[in-house]
């Protein structure tokens, strides 16, 4: 019961303070895309969770925050590999999924994949404007700037994404992941997706991540966030520690501009990786790798049916 009461507190707390900021965001017409609105977001807004966590806990639990380690700590292979692949895999998965839906299926709203610089900078002119356009030093070449974009993306989970990245991950991959797992993959996921999609509600009300949908794009983050915490959760079940987990989640946010920039004519509910194509891909991978994460589990257990005790 207590544990219960910690976790209704704990959502109290984070969902309290997101509608606090984002209520006081519009109320003063900051606009989230400004300087101002970015500092607040990322200073204020997002280590929501990990606050909540904090005043629920009164303490920090050192566990979750485990650094690699040969006798004690998570492998080290998988703490820093593991972001590494996953978010190649969605990558490729996404720009896949999107070359045949919307290039050769013609499917409404998911885009064309953008293959050559001058169809990059044409894009660049639709979104932004010409004068953004004319201005951009552009890569020798598209795959260039997927493998340039990347690496940066990489870089900047590890640091500086992931540590705004922590502020939530802390909460939701720590804190609630811990209370809510026994529920089984499929159900603590699905609730804990439910869940971190609607604290971002107050965002997109005011057109964070799908300008011109506001109510619709409420319903899509709700669908990506259970996408990603799929992804995140296996992170952090993996290598036992949110350290990676954030790594993950700010690498994945350095990717956004990317896939933006290489699909062109795509709506923001349907194309991009916040869109419905991205959750389909990141839906994928986390099923990829909770797959191994029972396999391996089930195999040290001796237990013949591998998924049977991870399903919930």
């Amino acid at each position: 019961m207590r544990r219960n009461h910690q976790t209704a507190a704990f959502l109290a707390i984070a969902f309290g303070w997101a509608i606090l900021v984002g209520s006081a965001l519009a109320g003063f017409r900051i606009k989230l895309s400004s300087l101002p609105g970015i500092a607040i977001l990322a200073l204020v807004y997002m280590p929501a969770p990990t606050i909540a966590a904090l005043i629920v806990e009164r303490r920090v639990v050192v566990e979750r925050l485990a650094l690699p380690s040969r006798q004690t700590g998570p492998s080290i292979v998988r703490f820093f590999a593991l972001p590494a692949v996953t978010v190649a895999a969605a990558l490729l998965l996404f720009f896949g999924l999107t070359a045949v839906l919307g290039g050769l299926l013609h499917v409404g709203g998911v885009g064309m994949v953008v293959t050559s610089v001058a169809q990059l900078k044409a894009n660049v002119a639709r979104q932004y404007g010409a004068a953004l356009a004319n201005a951009a030093n552009y890569p020798p070449s598209v795959p260039a700037m997927v493998v340039v974009t990347f690496v940066a993306a990489l870089v900047a989970g590890w640091s500086i994404n992931g540590v705004f990245s922590l502020g939530e991950e802390y909460g939701w991959r720590g804190f609630l992941w811990d209370h809510w797992k026994h529920l089984g993959i499929v159900p603590a996921n699905l609730a804990t997706g439910v869940v971190w999609g609607l604290w971002h509600a107050p965002l997109i009300l005011q057109g964070y991540n799908y300008p011109g949908h506001p109510v619709a794009g409420v319903l899509v983050m709700v669908i990506f966030a259970t996408g990603l915490s799929f992804v995140l959760s296996a992170t952090r079940e993996v290598t036992g520690s949110v350290l990676p987990t954030a790594a993950t989640h700010g690498s994945i946010n350095g990717t956004g501009a990317l896939t933006i920039l290489l699909t062109s004519g795509a709506n923001p509910l349907v194309g991009g990786i916040v869109g419905l194509v991205g959750c389909c891909c990141l839906l994928l991978v986390g099923a990829a790798v909770w797959s191994r994460v029972a396999s391996r589990s089930a195999a040290a257990a001796g237990d013949p049916n591998p998924s049977g005790n991870y399903i919930g």
